[in-house]
């Protein structure tokens, strides 16, 4: 309730009488209930920052009526004489002065206009509004999305017995309802009940998540309280999962990127993308068209946002140490005993050796020119020293090019570890294409193992430039002298525009002659085709549906969002509740999430909910209905606004009778006020209006003067017929 009081000296009443008590209290004009109209208003300022509504008063300057207008129909402007609105009346653009528009903003930077809440959070609202489309159609059907009738024998009509079920059980007003099956047909669930599903947006086990150290981890391996890099404000923070969910069995959805990512994921997992990247006259446009979409409604053309650059990692590997292992990883071979290392070119082998020094080691020439030992001053098997320890630790020991992998102690070095490795793989299995020849411009890293290139994309990523996968051979066989020779296929780690290459020439450092030329002149590049987009993105290029499967849920804390594969993910409808109690300073149990909440803390949380969300509002609206609404008359008069909140601080049965009788029993309260706060009727009893304080039993203050004059203080409380016959 919302009341015109005015106070005089000690005293608060209605002022009932006045014309702007029946506007606020009952009548917001002849169209609107007063209930109605501060539901519009609080509406408007929730959702749009701000909510107007017109003035109109009578000849003597009191309220009479409010109608709310449209924010999106009006403009404050500051004026040398004040604030003035613009409002748009069809084509027409009236002006209104402060007098005759109440205005209340939200908060905003200015202290004039408030900023919208929905438009601060418009990334999550699309989730939400995509997770209702999911419900309804995933329950449209009413009973669970894979039932199979089996018949013992052959069906000559199949399609009457199928539209016949459809018409009889399916549907949300039909889904209870007995079946019958005759002929020994039996019924089976194939799919999962929707308490199972609980909106969990789920990925396949073997799914790699981008972690706050650097390193990916295989959803099924991820468990509470580990951090994982989110996605909040078009930037990756680190967050700590709060929970990992049981492993339910979901429909299915892979896709594939131009770039060379994929993710398998539940179908209604939603990935933050782009439908189009361009517009028809290739031009981006100009609002964010990031939306988030259910895997299962993007379609082959679409763009996903990727993850470039993760929150800093602490530095454990230096550079040279990072560039060993790379030229290692690239030419070298690993074993417990001895490890070589072959190179053609002058540089790669001195920097080799610089690097190896560095860590307490050497190359050695050996046999032919191009032939190098790795002295690692270390027994074989042992660690022994630095070097040694470097090698042991790489996981690179006894390893193929077809089974080589980025070494984890470089995922966990931090950016120089990165750097290093990826300029050592360079200079031993990289190329990189002249600038201005005729072959598009690009850099790129060669082998048979796709997962040391997946790795290393993944550095690329951590450190801010996109680059892509490509197959380069099929593998096969060829004949070479004369007889047949097995190939394995072979994959390319591709960083193109001239964009990437500058900036990857600003990480990238090369000791190999040619190369570093050809890398320092893309250092200079200035001019490019492509636009930041193209990079902030991967177009999807096969979608492909993998049936049910078993998957994973992981929850983050604070963000709900996480890396996949190097995509943009979200978690689910259920992690969306807490974001907008989050907007808006509301407990969750308002917005029906009762997942935190219990019998015992619900009445702790409402006052809550009264003390940080709704008082603050509550001034807001009273002030400026004081300063707006009121003349300065009025004011001096001491009038001004006021909400009610009791009937929100009631509590149940017990705490509410507990409450008024210490308030009665210490003379705070009348029985008839008690009674008010009630909604009953006031008792007629006169003693009813009066306030009682405690003796050895309770009576009236009226006769406390009689009461002492009797000398009976101390004594037993006097009968109801000493009290003038009260009962």
């Amino acid at each position: 309730p919302l009341h015109l009081l005015t106070k005089k000296q000690r005293t608060t009443s209605k002022v009932t009488e006045n014309p702007l008590y029946s506007v606020l209290h009952a009548r917001f004009n002849p169209y609107m209930t007063a209930q109605i109209g501060r539901e519009v208003m609080t509406a408007h300022i929730l959702t749009w920052g701000n909510c107007y509504a017109e003035i109109i008063r009578d000849n003597l300057g009191a309220v009479r009526e409010l109608w709310p207008i449209g924010p999106d129909r009006v403009t404050p402007t500051m004026t040398d004489g004040g604030i003035v609105y613009h409002v748009r009346v069809g084509s027409e653009t009236k002006i209104l002065p402060r007098e005759r528009v109440l205005h209340i903003p939200g908060l905003g930077y200015d202290g004039l206009v408030g900023y919208s809440v929905i438009a601060m959070a418009r990334k999550s609202i699309g989730l939400g509004m995509a997770m209702e489309t999911f419900g309804e159609r995933y329950f449209g059907a009413g009973t669970h999305p894979g039932v199979i009738v089996s018949h013992p024998g052959q069906l000559k009509d199949p399609t009457k017995l199928r539209d016949s079920l459809a018409a009889s059980y399916s549907g949300l007003g039909q889904s209870h309802r007995l079946m019958l099956l005759e002929e020994g047909m039996k019924l089976e669930n194939v799919g999962i009940p929707p308490n199972d599903s609980q909106f969990l947006e789920c990925v396949v086990p073997e799914t790699l998540i981008t972690m706050a150290d650097g390193t990916r981890k295989a959803a099924k391996d991820i468990r509470a309280n580990d951090k994982v890099v989110g996605w909040i404000h078009n930037k990756a923070i680190a967050y700590p999962v709060s929970a990992v969910g049981k492993p339910p069995i979901k429909n299915l959805i892979k896709i594939k990127t131009a770039r060379g990512r994929e993710l398998t994921a539940s179908e209604d997992h939603p990935v933050l993308a782009i439908d189009k990247l361009r517009t028809p006259g290739c031009r981006v446009p100009k609002e964010n068209p990031e939306k988030w979409t259910l895997i299962k409604d993007l379609k082959i053309g679409s763009y996903v946002r990727v993850c470039l650059e993760i929150p800093p990692v602490k530095q454990n590997m230096t550079f040279l140490e990072g560039y060993f292992l790379g030229a290692m990883a690239g030419d070298g071979y690993i074993r417990k005993a001895a490890c070589s290392f072959t190179n053609a070119d002058a540089g790669v082998v001195s920097y080799m050796q610089e690097a190896a020094k560095s860590i307490g080691g050497n190359i050695i020439q050996k046999g032919n020119k191009y032939n190098y030992s790795v002295i690692t001053n270390g027994k074989a098997g042992r660690k022994g020293s630095p070097i040694r320890t470097l090698l042991n630790e790489s996981g690179l020991v006894g390893k193929h090019s077809e089974t080589k992998t980025v070494p984890r102690s470089v995922v966990l070095g931090g950016r120089d570890a990165w750097r290093g490795f990826l300029s050592g793989y360079f200079d031993t299995d990289g190329s990189i294409r002249k600038q201005g020849g005729k072959q598009t411009p690009a850099m790129y890293w060669s082998s048979t193992s796709l997962q040391m290139l997946q790795e290393c994309q993944h550095l690329l990523t951590m450190l801010g430039i996109q680059s892509a996968i490509y197959r380069m051979s099929p593998g096969g066989t060829k004949k070479i002298a004369g007889k047949d020779c097995k190939y394995l296929p072979s994959w390319g780690l591709y960083v193109m525009g001239l964009s990437q290459l500058k900036l990857l020439s600003e990480v990238i450092f090369s000791a190999h002659v040619e190369k570093s030329k050809r890398l320092k002149a893309y250092s200079k590049a200035e001019q490019t085709c492509y636009r930041e987009e193209n990079f902030l993105y991967d177009r999807i290029v096969s979608i492909e549906e993998m049936g049910e499967g078993e998957t994973v849920g992981i929850e983050v804390f604070g963000c709900h969002t996480h890396i996949t594969g190097g995509i943009v993910t979200h978690n689910s409808r259920q992690f969306q509740i807490p974001e907008v109690a989050r907007w808006f300073n509301l407990p969750p149990h308002k917005l029906k999430d009762l997942t935190r909440s219990s019998f015992s803390n619900i009445e702790s949380e409402q006052i809550s909910f009264v003390t940080d969300s709704i008082l603050p509002w509550l001034v807001r609206f009273e002030q400026h209905y004081n300063m707006q609404l009121l003349s300065e008359k009025e004011t001096k008069g001491q009038f001004y606004t006021k909400h009610n909140v009791d009937g929100l601080m009631r509590g149940d049965s017990a705490a509410r009778a507990a409450y008024y009788g210490s308030m009665w029993g210490h003379g705070f309260m009348t029985i008839n006020e008690i009674r008010e706060k009630e909604d009953w009727d006031p008792d007629p009893n006169p003693y009813a209006d009066e306030l009682f304080i405690p003796v050895n039993n309770m009576i009236p203050m009226s006769k406390i003067d009689e009461f002492l004059a009797k000398g009976q203080m101390g004594k037993t409380t006097p009968e109801p017929a000493q009290l003038g016959g009260a009962k």
